[in-house]
C-alpha cells in the first residue's frame, strides 16, 4: 500500500489511497514553480518530508509483493458508488457474482475473487480471419459478463465475485481497459493485440496436469476454471473447461459466455470448496443437449 503525501512545510497530511507507484507532491504557495522544481524545493527545505519520502521509496524496494488491484481499488474513505435509489445489500447476505476482468502477467492468479476462471489461448492471432474471430470472441465477453468494477460500484467486494480473466502482457493496459468506457470493438482490438499467451499456455498446461493425455487438439479458445481456486497447478486438481473452438460470432461468444455466466460462474454451490458432483453432472447434460457434448467437460482424476 502507497501513500499519497499532500505536502506543506508547516503541516504533513497522509492520506491512504489506492495503491499507487506515483508519490506526488502539492505545492503551496511558497513553491510556485512546476511540478520538478517544486518537489525539488521541497526535498530540500522540508526535513520531514525528506525522511517520508526515503521511508515510502525503501519500504517500496523491500515489498515484493506484485500490485493485483487491477485498477479497481479504491480509496477506502470512499463509499461505494450505486444507482440512485438502490440499497446496498448487508454483507453477509451478498451472493457470489459473476464477472470479469482484464488481468496482467503479475495479476494472474487473481486472489482477492472468490474463485477464477482464464479464457487461455492456443496460440495468437495468425491472420486477420482469426484476429476478428478473437474481437468477436471479446466483444461477446464484453456484452455477457459483468464488469468487475460495475460491481465493485454497486458494492459487491472481489470477495463476493467468482471473475473470468482474459489475459493480457501489459498490467498497466489491463487496468485501464477495467475501467475504460470506450467502444467495445475499440476495447477488444486493444485485448487481443496484447493477449498474454504465456498464462494461456501455462493454463491449459496446468488444466492438463490433472489427466496428462487429455486433449486440447481445438483451435481454442478455451474458458478454463479450477475449484477450489488453491487447486491451480496441482496434480489432482478437477478442472472445468468451456471449448469456444467452434465459435466465431460475437453473438455466438455472447451466448456461451451468457450461460457460462449463470450457470457456472453465478451458481456458487456448484464449485464451492470443489466441484459438486451432482450438480455439474446436471449442468453439463443441459449444456450437451444444448450445444453437445464436446462443449463443456471436466477432466478429473475420478473415473
Amino acid at each position: 500500500m502507497k501513500l499519497l503525501f499532500f505536502t506543506i512545510c508547516s503541516s504533513i497530511t497522509a492520506i491512504a489511497l489506492a495503491p499507487s507507484r506515483v508519490l506526488a507532491w502539492s505545492c503551496d504557495s511558497q513553491c510556485d514553480q512546476g511540478q520538478s522544481e517544486c518537489t525539488e524545493w521541497k526535498r530540500l527545505n522540508c526535513p520531514t518530508s525528506n525522511h517520508i519520502l526515503r521511508s515510502i521509496l525503501e519500504f517500496d524496494r523491500q515489498s515484493d509483493n506484485p500490485i493485483r488491484d487491477y485498477g479497481l481499488r479504491k480509496p477506502a474513505s470512499h463509499a461505494p458508488r450505486r444507482p440512485p435509489g438502490s440499497k446496498l445489500e448487508p454483507q453477509g447476505r451478498l451472493l457470489i457474482r459473476a464477472s470479469r476482468a482484464f488481468a496482467g502477467p503479475r495479476q494472474y492468479p487473481p486472489t482477492q475473487f472468490a474463485a477464477y476462471g482464464i479464457v487461455a489461448f492456443q496460440s495468437l492471432p495468425f491472420d486477420t480471419d482469426e484476429t476478428n474471430r478473437y474481437v468477436n470472441i471479446c466483444r461477446g465477453y464484453l456484452a455477457a459478463v459483468p464488469r468487475a468494477k460495475n460491481l465493485l460500484d454497486q458494492g459487491i467486494p472481489l470477495s463476493k465475485q467468482m471473475v473470468t480473466v482474459w489475459p493480457l502482457d501489459n498490467a498497466q493496459l489491463s487496468d485501464k481497459l477495467n475501467i475504460t468506457d470506450q467502444d467495445p470493438s475499440l476495447i477488444c482490438r486493444k485485448a487481443v493485440l496484447a493477449i498474454d499467451i504465456a498464462s494461456s499456455r501455462n493454463a491449459i498446461v496446468n488444466a492438463r496436469l490433472t489427466k496428462p493425455g487429455e486433449s486440447f487438439d481445438g483451435r481454442g479458445p478455451y474458458v478454463i476454471a479450477w475449484s477450489p481456486a488453491q487447486s491451480f497447478g496441482k496434480p489432482n486438481a478437477a478442472v472445468l473447461i468451456l471449448n469456444l473452438s467452434n465459435v466465431s460470432t460475437a453473438a455466438q461468444a455472447a451466448e456461451m459466455f451468457r450461460a457460462w455466466s449463470s450457470d457456472v460462474e453465478g451458481n456458487p454451490q456448484l464449485w464451492t470448496g470443489g466441484w459438486n458432483n451432482q450438480s455439474l453432472k446436471v449442468i453439463l447434460r443441459l449444456w450437451a443437449d444444448r450445444w453437445g457434448s464436446k462443449i463443456l467437460s471436466l477432466i478429473s482424476m475420478q473415473k
